[in-house]
C-alpha cells in the first residue's frame, strides 16, 4: 500500500519547466507554408504537360496550364491538329513563360479519354518504321514519335518512313 502513495506522490511533483537552452541556428519553415521556399523541378516536361491534360480533363475543366518548353509546344500543336485540344496560348505568369491549352468538349463529354506515356527517363522506347507500323495497325488512339524530323504522329511518320522514340499513345 505504502508504494502505491510513494508513487501518486512522485506524479504530483512533477513541475513543468521551461525551455532553458534556446534553439541554436536558423529554423527550417514548415514544408508547405508561406515561408518554405520550396523549389520545385521537374524531370520530365512532356510526361507532366499531358498528365496535367489527363488531370483537367477528368476535372471537367475548360483549360490548363503548363510550363512552356520546346517540346510541350511541339505537343500542344499536334494535340490541336488532332482535335483533343482547340487551342494554345503563350503567356506569362510570375516572369515565367506558361501554355494555356483550352480542352476540347463535345456535348459536355471530353474528346481526350486517357493517355499512356510509352517513353520514360528511365526507360526510352524506339520503335523502327515496321515497328511503329504494328502499333499503328492497333488502332487504339494515336500515338505520338520524336523523330529526327521533330515531333509527328505515328501516322505522320509512316508516311515519310521514319521511325523513332514512342513518346505516349493518346485517344
Amino acid at each position: 500500500m505504502q508504494s502505491l502513495r510513494q508513487v501518486s506522490q512522485l506524479h504530483a511533483t512533477i513541475r513543468v519547466v521551461q525551455v532553458v537552452f534556446p534553439r541554436v541556428g536558423k529554423q527550417r519553415p514548415i514544408a508547405g507554408s508561406i515561408e518554405s521556399e520550396l523549389v520545385k523541378t521537374m524531370n520530365y516536361t512532356l510526361g507532366d504537360f499531358v498528365i496535367r491534360i489527363k488531370n483537367a480533363v477528368r476535372a471537367h475543366r475548360k483549360d490548363v496550364s503548363a510550363p512552356a518548353t520546346k517540346i510541350t509546344k511541339g505537343i500542344a500543336k499536334i494535340l490541336v491538329k488532332e482535335g483533343f485540344l482547340s487551342g494554345v496560348k503563350e503567356s506569362e505568369q510570375d516572369g515565367k513563360k506558361v501554355l494555356v491549352a483550352d480542352i476540347v468538349y463535345e456535348k459536355r463529354t471530353p474528346v481526350f479519354t486517357d493517355v499512356k506515356i510509352i517513353s520514360k527517363p528511365s526507360l526510352r522506347v524506339y520503335a523502327t518504321k515496321i515497328e511503329l507500323e504494328k502499333k499503328e495497325k492497333r488502332g487504339l488512339g494515336k500515338i505520338v514519335v520524336s523523330t529526327s524530323a521533330g515531333l509527328m504522329t505515328g501516322k505522320e511518320a509512316l508516311k515519310k518512313g521514319l521511325g523513332g522514340e514512342l513518346l505516349f499513345q493518346i485517344w
